[in-house]
């Protein structure tokens, strides 16, 4: 009031001073005057930390995509407390701890850790901050060692005995996976061709140890041909019968059926139906002197062009019919002449089989000619023979005429008297054939005249 100065001064009141930032008291002693008079006062002041730490850097982002299954999922690279008391600021002591949450499965897990970040005063700071991981199995499965996945390929078999397609179990026992059993489904199968001929196929599979994202696909290529000829069973029926050129040849069979009737085989094929099997064949030269033999070859082949061939011997006999041609018969002056024909050059008959062989030569005399004296007949019959022992009999006969005689000139003579006319001596005579002829005297016939004179015969 006086209009003087006023001046303060203060003092820290040491006894009385606390410094916990938690809990923190100072007293302070106060000295105002204004020249005349002077007055004291204390004051004492006190707190605590009531704010929460302070974020001076940059929360850690998530990590994703790590490749480990749930059990060894790696929370290494999640930061440390101490890594996060680093990021801020107090005036006390700052205390940070976790809690890590691991959630999930195999596939798809995360782990999230949650940091507690607060001060001496437990002052939190908020919102908790979080980091987290995550990641899964992101391997598929794999072959085992030395395993191979069981292709197919090259059957020697029809389409429809192709090998049935491996079992689940059986391609599941040739994988593994690094996190979870492996599981196998089978899907369908792929036919590209299935002609017996050359076929192939193909038998899919999926194969997953869980994870969709992990499963594979797996295509297990077969192919296969028939390979194998047609078949047959059975006891071959060879053909025997008469002829004497191809001419005389069965026909040959052009049909499986006609085939079987014929040969009295069985033929069947692994892949071909019976009704569509081929045949085709082909005959071989005719050889042999008498009896004639050939191979039919008959091939059966399927619809692949497999085939199988046998042989069926075809025999051709002589047929029972002897041709003899020429004549059988002559007459001839006198028996000695009816000589054996064979004994006579161009009197025996042309003779053929009924393949038109000359067999004129095979001949035997079967019957020789009874002798005869004089006129009448004589015959000789022979037998002609073919190669296959048919026989023919042939009869030649001679007609032996009468006998000829020439009688001697007739002769005269003069006499005296009738009483000298006597018989004059018989001739000898002989006919054609060199026999002896008897001679009779017949009679006499006188002729004589008055006058003595005449004939006497």
């Amino acid at each position: 009031f006086c209009d003087k100065q006023i001046s303060v001064s203060s003092e820290e009141v040491s006894g009385d001073t606390k410094t916990d930032n938690c809990d923190w008291q100072m007293t302070r002693k106060y000295t105002i005057t204004d020249g005349c008079n002077t007055f004291d006062r204390t004051i004492t002041y006190g707190g605590k930390d009531q704010s929460a730490p302070v974020l001076n850097g940059t929360l850690p982002g998530n990590i994703t995509g790590q490749n480990s299954c749930f059990a060894d999922a790696d929370d290494s690279q999640l930061k440390s407390a101490d890594d996060i008391k680093e990021l801020f600021d107090d005036c006390s002591g700052i205390i940070v701890t976790y809690t890590d949450n691991k959630t999930g499965d195999n596939c798809n897990w995360t782990i999230t850790r949650t940091y507690t970040v607060k001060d001496e005063c437990d002052n939190t700071y908020t919102p908790a901050p979080t980091m987290s991981i995550s990641g899964g199995d992101q391997n598929k499965p794999q072959l085992k060692d030395g395993s191979t996945l069981p292709t197919n390929e090259g059957q020697t078999v029809c389409f429809s005995d192709r090998a049935a397609a491996p079992t689940t179990d059986v391609i599941k026992a040739l994988y593994e996976d690094d996190c979870s059993d492996v599981s196998v489904s089978y899907i369908d199968e792929t036919v590209s061709d299935d002609n017996n001929c050359g076929w192939s196929t193909t038998y899919n599979y999926t194969v997953s140890d869980g994870c969709p994202a992990n499963n594979i696909t797996i295509h297990l290529p077969q192919s296969g041909a028939d390979n194998s000829a047609p078949t047959y069973t059975g006891t071959m029926k060879n053909i025997t019968q008469e002829g004497c050129t191809t001419a005389d040849l069965p026909a040959a069979a052009s049909t499986i059926d006609a085939l079987e009737t014929v040969t009295g085989l069985v033929f069947s094929d692994n892949c071909t139906a019976h009704a569509d099997l081929t045949v085709s064949s082909s005959d071989g030269a005719l050889s042999g002197d008498c009896a004639q033999s050939m191979i039919r070859t008959y091939t059966v082949t399927d619809d692949c062009g497999k085939s199988v061939s046998v042989g069926q011997t075809i025999t051709l006999t002589v047929p029972n019919n002897i041709t003899i041609t020429g004549s059988n018969s002559s007459t001839v002056d006198c028996p000695a002449d009816a000589v054996a024909p064979h004994t006579v050059t161009g009197r025996m008959p042309a003779v053929t089989d009924a393949c038109g062989k000359d067999i004129s030569n095979n001949y035997t005399l079967k019957t020789n000619a009874t002798p005869i004296t004089c006129r009448g007949t004589m015959s000789y019959v022979y037998t002609f023979t073919d190669c296959a022992d048919h026989t023919e009999d042939w009869t030649y006969t001679y007609t032996i005429s009468a006998p000829k005689v020439t009688l001697p000139s007739q002769g005269s003579q003069e006499v005296p008297c009738a009483i000298d006319a006597v018989k004059p001596e018989a001739p000898a005579l002989q006919d054609n054939c060199g026999r002896n002829m008897d001679v009779a005297y017949k009679d006499s016939v006188a002729s004589i005249g008055a006058d003595g004179n005449g004939t006497v015969t």
